[in-house]
This record gives structure tokens, sequence and C-alpha cells, in this order.
């Protein structure tokens, strides 16, 4: 099942992150690099923090799901 309600981050395994914590999208140009001045596209909230683990119990990476209706965006 595909949520489409919803945004997902991957990061490394060794990223701190928490729920009180948000998550800054930054405009990209049509390479994928940010925009220099910084500017923000969206913030978001972390709803849902999953630690992927591999065979020996280390984690591997951590998919981190965003509701995209609490997400603050620029053009609002």
């Amino acid at each position: 099942t595909i949520r489409a309600d919803y945004r997902i981050f991957y990061l490394r395994y060794d990223t701190e992150i928490s729920y009180k914590d948000k998550i800054v999208e930054l405009k990209l140009d049509t390479e994928g690099d940010p925009v220099v001045p910084y500017d923000r596209e969206s913030i978001y909230k972390p709803q849902t923090i999953v630690r992927y683990r591999s065979d020996g119990g280390r984690t591997e990476y951590l998919a981190v799901y965003c509701n995209e209706q609490d997400a603050i965006r620029a053009d609002e």
C-alpha cells in the first residue's frame, strides 16, 4: 500500500533524530543541488521513525515518515 499523504526521508544509520526535530527541505536547481542563497521549500515534523537493521542487529539506515498535511510551506 502506498500512502500519498506521507513523505519519507531516508537518513544515514548514525543520524540522531527525535520526534522534536524538524526536517527542512531546501529549494533545488535542475541538477538537484541546493539553490544559494539557501531557500527553504517545506518544513516537516517527523511522525514515525523506523530503524532498519541488518542480520547482526546494527542499524543500516533510518526511514522518517512525515505527514504532508502538517508541512509548513514557503508559498503558504
